[in-house]
């Protein structure tokens, strides 16, 4: 008897070897001689025979051993026999096959890691390499995805070879016997706002880039060949805007990691991602004092003290809590007031920043498109942000809801803050938790500046007593959603077109992100959108 009676190995790469030991047993009453076997030629297949001119007495065994080993990318079949020169018992033939297959190897280089990042394929065969080259085989035309997974301040900057571009994940089909990937990593451009204030006299444009570059050093922000830059314009050489003094960078993130915006032009006209409210050591800045000094933003003819010589003259200011009309200019005022500096790196020129998925669990909030009556509110708002959440295609559609409050019930209580907290349809995070809607001093992350479709709201926001009665660029609130509204400050619980009512500005954090002025209950206005 041999067993096992057959054998199939199965796939295995070109090259590669497997082998199967097949015991030959006397099972008879006398005992078996001259033992031997052979093999139908093949070339890949071979075996050794310990068998071979043995003697096997009753009950006992010998073994061969046979190897699969393909010379090619096919099928094979072949057999072995095994035979006694006793007679009577009959010699056994034992059937083997087994295909081959093509690899394909995949060798990765990492630029700048490890402290930039790792790579990993998505099918779990190649897991962190840092540094490289790192060698993953597959069976050749596997479809493979490689995924960056960059470090804090870094992004995947590009990938070369194994017909990948861009920034994204590089998924290809592995056809050729090689593949040679690169994947490059860049640390993206950090931004702050100085905690410390300065008057405006700072004597050039040059000495304000040097106060940046100084606090950035004390703070541990600058490594060797660090080059910052102050978002101040000038007229001096031809004139330059703020934005333009920052050349080609791109991919700018705050000093917490999280991105701010994708290139200078976005600083200037936006979008914003998370705005840039952290001073160098990554604090939140507080108090009411959130303004920096500009000039001009993207032109080179506004007010900036003199070229930042002399704290007599008058310069423009922006509110770093702002969408970017607001960042980049709320008003002007003289130079000797104390505002802080915005502080950008001005290294590398990287591609789009990303944000991370919305996790399980997290909700989405948008701005609606429509603008709304105040007194169509109660009927016409929850059904606005179901319809546009639709048209979306956004999950849980038929669970939004607008954000305001009654004279009988705050804006908090229409929602449930134990679940969890809400996003940007963008992917954005708007606040540190739920609960925090209940709270009078929530945290705010980012402005509801994004509708259900992704687009951005760029509309000029106005801010305090320069929102008047006709301007639109604002949301209906009833006042702070912790807080049940008066009459006054819901358009008479959204029965009526004349009166007030309380309005929130999508474009600022803070208070007057809920409740930023009064005023009539004539103008249409935004409603805040929130999944329930």
């Amino acid at each position: 008897m041999v067993s096992p009676p057959s054998w199939d190995a199965g796939e295995q790469a070109v090259g590669d070897s497997v082998g199967q030991v097949f015991m030959v047993t006397n099972t008879g009453g006398v005992p078996l001689a001259g033992v031997n076997s052979s093999f139908v030629s093949s070339p890949a297949f071979s075996h050794n025979d310990s068998c071979a001119g043995q003697t096997l007495g009753v009950g006992g065994s010998c073994t061969i051993t046979v190897r699969f080993n393909a010379p090619a990318a096919q099928a094979y079949a072949s057999q072995a026999t095994a035979s006694t020169t006793t007679a009577g018992p009959p010699a056994v033939t034992v059937p083997v096959s087994g295909r081959g297959y093509d690899i394909s190897t995949i060798t990765l280089n990492v630029v700048n890691g490890p402290d930039a990042g790792v790579v990993s394929s998505a099918d779990g065969g190649l897991s962190n390499c840092s540094t490289g080259p790192c060698i993953y085989t597959v069976r050749r035309g596997t479809p493979l995805t490689l995924v960056a997974n960059p470090n804090r301040f870094w992004g995947l900057a590009s990938w070369t070879g194994g017909s990948c571009s861009g920034d994204d994940n590089c998924a290809f089909n592995a056809t050729a016997a090689t593949h040679t990937v690169n994947a490059r990593f860049e640390r993206y451009n950090r931004a702050f706002v100085t905690g410390q204030t300065f008057n405006g006299q700072f004597g050039s444009v040059g000495a304000a880039d040097s106060r940046c570059s100084d606090v950035a050093a004390d703070a541990g922000l600058s490594p060797p060949g660090a080059r910052w830059i102050a978002l101040l314009s000038t007229t001096t050489g031809g004139g330059q805007s703020a934005v333009t003094r920052l050349g080609a960078a791109g991919g700018f993130v705050r000093t917490d990691g999280l991105p701010l915006a994708d290139d200078a032009d976005h600083l200037a006209i936006g979008p914003f991602l998370y705005p840039p409210v952290l001073d160098e050591r990554a604090r939140t800045i507080g108090g009411a004092n959130l303004d920096i000094w500009v000039g001009d933003i993207d032109g080179t003819t506004a007010l900036n003290c003199s070229n930042w010589q002399a704290d007599t003259a008058t310069g423009t200011f922006g509110n770093f809590s702002g969408t970017p009309n607001l960042f980049g200019s709320v008003g002007s005022v003289t130079c000797n007031s104390l505002k802080h500096l915005a502080c950008f790196e001005s290294m590398t020129n990287m591609p789009a920043l990303r944000v991370a998925p919305i996790p399980g669990g997290g909700r989405r909030a948008f701005l609606s498109t429509a603008k709304l009556a105040a007194n169509t509110i109660l009927t016409s708002a929850d059904a606005t942000c179901r319809s546009e959440a639709i048209a979306a295609g956004l999950p849980n559609a038929n669970t939004f809801q607008a954000l305001y409050s009654t004279p009988t019930q705050t804006g908090a209580a229409r929602f449930n803050t134990l679940a969890g907290t809400w996003y940007r349809v963008d992917g954005v995070q708007l606040f540190t938790a739920a609960a925090d809607l209940a709270l009078p001093t929530r945290a705010q992350l980012a402005h509801l500046n994004v509708h259900a479709n992704g687009t951005f709201e760029r509309s000029n926001f106005l801010t305090g007593a320069s929102a008047t009665s006709g301007a639109t660029e604002a949301a209906w609130t009833g006042g702070d959603p912790a807080s049940t509204a008066s009459m006054t400050s819901s358009c008479n619980n959204w029965s009526a077109t004349s009166g007030t009512g309380s309005r929130g500005v999508p474009g600022v954090l803070g208070s007057t992100f809920i409740s930023s002025v009064t005023s009539s209950c004539a103008q249409p206005n935004w409603v805040y959108c929130l999944e329930n």
